[in-house]
């Protein structure tokens, strides 16, 4: 009776201390697809916040994401993407369009600086169009475009096809080369092609592996991705650094990728500026 009384004893004390840790929000294990690192030094902090892409309202990754926000109390928020450039009407419209949305948001409602971890566009284009060909290029940006969207269609309406031939206008406003009568659904069909099983449409767009295509290894879509990956992550460490000369709060979010492929470098550079102190 004695070691049964025992046994039972440790079981409760473990079942209760996992409830607390549950309820109180310190389980991150708990949200999928997130990884968090938070560094605190010599009055500087810092939360660097992977996510997972995402534009469900009932999803905890956004109540997660409000949390973090208001316990950093951040003087400026950096977001992948260029979210940073929107106004958002409300919470809603916000997560309709993602989780860089919705911290973007948040900054704007309480009137913290915003900004974007990204290189412009134009670099972008510049960096990746020295080494590869034109429609190669253009074919990594629209099937990672498409991938997303794939993502976001069970909760944001969009009309297929005009939603590629918007990205595609988009991206020749941003300076990518491409000319007036490429920006329509038959030219994307056309550029597409080399890629797929069989031909894009507006019936079959849902099932296309666009994700396999640019993020799995060995394709030359994946070759394209990944120099402007590796750009990207440069620009990002630069970027912290900058602001964490200038700000002692600064809240960092890309995707969960990002975080577990930079941790070690960011560390670096934050342990850099907060031993100046």
């Amino acid at each position: 009776m004695k070691y049964r009384s025992l046994l039972i004893g440790i079981l409760l004390f473990i079942t209760i201390f996992w409830v607390i840790r549950y309820y109180t929000g310190f389980n991150q294990a708990k949200i999928r697809g997130v990884t968090i690192i938070e560094l605190n030094k010599s009055d500087k902090h810092m939360v660097f916040y992977g996510s997972r892409h995402c534009n469900d309202k009932n999803d905890p990754i956004f109540k997660d994401i409000g949390k973090w926000f208001y316990k950093l109390n951040p003087q400026i928020v950096l977001v992948e993407g260029y979210y940073d450039t929107k106004n958002y009407i409300d919470a809603d419209n916000a997560i309709q369009k993602g989780e860089m949305a919705y911290i973007s948001y948040l900054a704007q409602k309480n009137n913290v600086k915003l900004g974007s971890v990204e290189p412009s566009m134009a670099e972008q284009y510049e960096y990746l169009l020295r080494k590869y060909d034109r429609e190669k290029v253009l074919a990594m940006y629209v099937l990672r475009q498409l991938n997303q969207y794939q993502k976001q269609q069970g909760n944001l309406p969009m009309s297929f096809p005009e939603v590629l031939e918007e990205y595609i206008a988009g991206l020749s406003k941003s300076g990518f080369p491409v000319k007036e009568e490429e920006c329509n659904f038959v030219f994307i069909q056309k550029l597409l092609n080399p890629y797929l099983k069989e031909e894009l449409n507006k019936n079959n767009w849902t099932q296309v592996d666009a994700y396999s295509i640019v993020y799995n290894k060995g394709t030359d879509i994946n070759e394209i991705y990944q120099e402007i990956y590796v750009l990207r992550n440069e620009n990002l460490k630069a970027v912290i650094r900058e602001n964490l000369k200038q700000y002692d709060r600064v809240f960092v979010m890309m995707g969960s990728q990002h975080v577990l492929d930079e941790k070690e470098h960011v560390k670096e550079v934050f342990k850099s500026i907060a031993d100046e102190k």
